[in-house]
């Protein structure tokens, strides 16, 4: 048996070259490892880009919210029954294939197949459980049928051709129908006249006290007008100016032709005559109830006692009695009012045939009622302004995706 010696200069290479060969092996491991894990990063950036670019433009989805009164009715602002479906219906598809420069490359009912609505609620819609939802979920899918548009560019269009078609054919200003007034066909009767005036005024006085109810305090910041201040306009101009010339007109007799104007008196009678009637009708009816209230409970045991305001009362006679005595006050003050315009309306007429015509009367109620028309005009041009206004402020704030 030979021994071997084992110098430790010997000993000390060998370790060294275990060591090389345990380094190369860890250096090895380690360089498969980055390859793998490098290569997992590319390929999950790779998914990343290829869900950007592929999948997601082929798919959009946007929220809908209908912020106005009637929606919850399931109505339009203009009180028309609203409906969801014509998002996908011909005018709007067309505005959405011209904003898209697609003319010729994609037609309506191509367009159509590509959009999903959905109302957007908890619960169902059969049996006792019907809903009306103010929120819709609209989609876009493309799968190649739109040449060169993302889903997302074509939802956004769609978006805004819908939200225009919205606001003209439900939330179009209101103010050029009483517009369309200027444009009747009246005769040259100074009385016709003056219930022009009366409707184009009440129309205003309604319409700005629907916005004003509406918009709260609003204020155009450029003119600075509000619906309340024309409210206010509009009554005062019923009030005193358009209540003077038709006095001044009807207390002088004023009228291009005197049978006209009387025969219009005599028929305005007439029909007041009607009204007072029924007004009397209505309150010979109600006293007569009263009697007999007041007999049949004479009968019954009555209950002294005291409201929430501390009023001292009979307890049985509270309800009924006191509503009808005050339906039988108004019916009797109405008929009374009635009354009083039936005889002036009467003296008037009586008066108007023998009357002579005078120049300097029909100039100035041909000057009142040219004061008038103007600040009609001027008050139909404020109103116009003030709810254009409103509408870019506020009213765009109806549909909210």
């Amino acid at each position: 048996m030979t021994n071997q010696l084992v110098s430790p200069e010997g000993s000390q290479n060998g370790e060294s070259g275990g060591k090389l060969r345990f380094r190369k092996i860890v250096s090895v491991y380690l360089g498969k490892r980055r390859r793998r894990s490098a290569f997992l990063l590319l390929l999950l950036i790779a998914f990343f880009i290829g869900d950007l670019a592929i999948v997601r433009p082929r798919t959009a989805t946007v929220t809908m919210s209908l912020n106005y009164t009637q929606a919850s009715d399931g109505l339009t602002p203009n009180s028309t029954r609203f409906n969801m479906y014509e998002l996908k219906t011909e005018p709007v598809l067309q505005r959405v294939i011209s904003y898209a420069g697609l003319e010729g490359l994609v037609t309506t009912d191509t367009l159509a197949e590509c959009i999903s609505v959905e109302a957007t609620h908890e619960g169902t819609s059969h049996g006792e459980n019907n809903f009306i939802s103010t929120s819709y979920r609209i989609g876009f899918s493309n799968n190649g049928r739109v040449p060169s548009r993302s889903a997302e560019t074509m939802l956004m269009l769609l978006c805004k051709a819908y939200k225009e078609y919205f606001f003209e054919n439900y939330v179009v200003s209101r103010v050029s129908v009483g517009q369309n007034l200027s444009t009747l066909d009246v005769t040259s009767e100074y009385l016709s006249r003056v219930d022009i005036f009366n409707l184009k005024l009440s129309q205003i006085k309604r319409y700005a006290a629907e916005r004003a109810a509406e918009s709260g305090n609003f204020k155009d910041e450029t003119s600075g007008l509000s619906f309340s201040d024309i409210l206010l306009r509009a009554q005062n101009l019923l009030s005193y100016d358009q209540a003077n010339l038709r006095s001044y007109v009807i207390a002088n007799s004023v009228s291009e032709n005197a049978d006209i104007l009387h025969n219009q008196l005599v028929y305005r009678k007439r029909m007041e005559k009607l009204k007072y009637d029924k007004e009397m009708a209505a309150y010979n009816v109600n006293n007569e109830a009263i009697a007999l209230y007041d007999e049949a409970m004479t009968t019954i045991y009555m209950v002294p006692t005291t409201n929430s305001k501390s009023e001292y009362y009979m307890s049985a006679t509270k309800t009924g009695m006191d509503s009808m005595v005050m339906a039988a006050d108004e019916e009797l003050d109405e008929a009374i009012s009635l009354f009083k315009q039936i005889e002036a309306d009467q003296t008037i007429a009586n008066a108007i045939i023998s009357k002579p015509l005078n120049n300097e009367q029909l100039e100035k109620t041909q000057e009142l009622i040219e004061s008038l028309d103007k600040k009609i005009n001027q008050l139909f041009y404020d109103l116009a302004i003030t709810d254009k206004a409103y509408e870019t402020s506020h009213v765009q704030r109806y549909l909210m995706f």
